[in-house]
């Protein structure tokens, strides 16, 4: 839902590592990507848009197998967002933020993902222990009404793209995907805390996803 509008509006975006085509003249311009960003497919997206090339997104699907484990799925992640983090720590310094349309879509995409990631699991623990103690003396609730709907509209404007994802994707949304996305966003900030130790105490390392094909086994 996201590229697609990011490309039909002109504005840069972190790309994806599922396929990507480039000419290679402008890749030797601008330097090829980042050997060090452990999410290069990100770095080389902004780079190319700092050297005033746009970005699109090609129509036909791409497949590949998704993280079906935990110990598969928390490596993935942390390593995404300690990629973003890295990526936006190089770009929020260069040409990129020099040009209004190039530094609105890092905030769009690289800035907003990273933060939510961190602040998510953070908020609605104090969320739930406000409630807890609000609950406590008289056994009764007293939620002020514009936080629940600021909740309801979060978690529908969220719900409403994934289901609108799904259909492009010619699936069907399922409950679970809807109602589970409140449990996916802490799970999120339990990866953003690996990826921010990381970021500190091993910035390049790279840990691998195990994908299972029809065809056998391949790390990436």
């Amino acid at each position: 839902m996201l590229l697609p509008a990011l490309a039909k509006w002109g504005l840069a975006f972190p790309l994806g590592g599922t396929s990507n085509h480039f000419k290679v003249g402008p890749l030797r311009e601008i330097g090829a990507w980042d050997a060090y960003n452990v999410t290069e497919d990100a770095d080389v997206g902004f780079r190319l848009a700092a050297a005033g090339y746009r970005l699109g997104v090609i129509s036909k699907p791409t497949w590949e197998t998704a993280p079906t484990t935990w110990r598969q799925w928390l490596p993935q992640r942390a390593r995404w967002i300690k990629g973003h983090m890295q990526t936006l720590a190089v770009h929020s310094r260069g040409r990129v933020v020099r040009q209004a349309r190039n530094a609105t879509a890092l905030l769009l995409t690289l800035a907003q993902s990273v933060a939510s990631s961190h602040l998510h699991g953070p908020v609605m623990a104090a969320a739930i222990v406000a409630a807890a103690i609000d609950y406590w003396p008289d056994a009764s609730f007293d939620i002020p009404a514009a936080d629940l709907v600021l909740y309801a509209l979060g978690w529908s404007a969220a719900a409403l793209a994934g289901a609108r994802g799904m259909l492009r994707a010619q699936g069907k949304p399922k409950a679970l995907h809807l109602l589970g996305m409140p449990l996916y966003w802490l799970l999120q900030s339990v990866a953003a805390a690996k990826a921010l130790h990381q970021f500190v105490t091993a910035p390049h390392r790279w840990d691998k996803t195990l994908h299972v094909p029809r065809s056998g086994r391949v790390r990436l």
